[in-house]
């Protein structure tokens, strides 16, 4: 009877064991190959080791937007998701910050604010729609690349088709240099710069290169407006299902992750810079930032509409972190 209670005691520990082990399937548009993919799958590793190998990642690449990504992530059909921040302008008003144009002096300035304070400010405020902020991929200074001329001030963008994405707060400061920001999601933008159905658009080198965009827009301008990181976010649905030793480990690992990341992002962007020249990219490096400045950043107030917005932006801009 003894022998009986304790295989049915066995049985259901082992029960219970198989199910707190979880792979948690995570999403990314880019292929197996970019920076991002390759920093969640480290991610996963340093999770599988610290669990024992009770969890697990396992990255598919998304076919479908970034918006509706998030909403899979916020039911939970997916566990996590890295995305572009713009996914969630609509959602989380904190989020619009870091995207402003020339909010962030430098790469270093960038980095320095998104792993202090602020940045977890607004990894906090992801919660209360569903989201836990697990941290900031680096996604590169972005210019603008354009199809038929070269782009080397403002006034030179207006009259043109420029690409922008859902929810992006690019397109008001667009219209305020003339242009026509137009709406085009990611896996259609190759054939539409092709056929010009838009003139333009702003990326990253890495992503520029890795999207062969030089052989449909071989301009490539430095304005280097931006730096809008990408954001690693969870599902606060099967987060609160976890230990708290789980979330620890898991945050521990995303944390990491960054760092990570960021090694493979620099090296990533110096050889795409070169395979692009290599393969017909034209550099525009003879830019006018100060007139795209003069013209954007004035029009940052058009897309800031919460108090916590201009609050935050005060900070970043004069060098507080607290």
């Amino acid at each position: 009877m003894r022998t009986q209670s304790f295989i049915v005691a066995f049985a259901v520990a082992l029960g219970m064991t198989a199910a707190q082990a979880d792979e948690f399937r995570s999403s990314d548009l880019r292929a197996a190959n970019n920076p991002s993919v390759q920093a969640v799958n480290y991610m996963g590793k340093l999770i599988r080791e610290r669990t024992g190998g009770r969890h697990t990642i396992k990255v598919r690449q998304a076919t479908s937007t970034d918006d509706l990504t998030i909403q899979q992530v916020r039911v939970g059909d997916l566990a996590m998701a890295r995305v572009g921040i713009a996914a969630f302008h609509n959602l989380v008003p904190a989020t619009v910050v870091p995207s402003l144009p020339f909010v962030f002096k430098s790469k270093a300035h960038q980095r320095e604010v998104l792993d202090g304070p602020i940045g977890e400010e607004i990894l906090a405020d992801m919660e209360s729609e569903g989201f836990i902020g697990l941290g900031f991929y680096d996604v590169g200074a972005r210019s603008f690349y354009s199809a038929k001329k070269p782009i080397r001030n403002a006034a030179d963008i207006k009259g043109m088709s420029v690409r922008v994405q859902s929810g992006d707060i690019l397109a008001p400061l667009l219209r305020a240099m003339g242009a026509i920001p137009t709406l085009i999601p990611y896996p259609r933008l190759y054939d539409s710069l092709k056929v010009g159905v838009v003139d333009a658009g702003e990326f990253d080198l890495p992503t520029y290169e890795a999207s062969r965009y030089y052989e449909v827009a071989k301009f490539y301008s430095l304005t280097e407006h931006n730096r809008t990181p990408s954001i690693l976010v969870f599902s606060k649905k099967i987060w609160d299902a976890l230990s708290d030793e789980d979330q620890a480990i898991i945050r521990s690992a995303a944390k990491e992750s960054v760092i990570y990341h960021r090694e493979i992002w620099d090296e990533d962007e110096a050889s795409a810079r070169k395979a692009a020249e290599a393969a017909g990219m034209e550099i525009v490096g003879d830019v006018d930032r100060k007139s795209f400045s003069d013209v954007m950043v004035p029009a940052r107030t058009r897309v800031m509409t919460d108090p916590k917005q201009r609050e935050l932006l005060n900070r970043i801009t004069a060098g507080v972190s607290h």
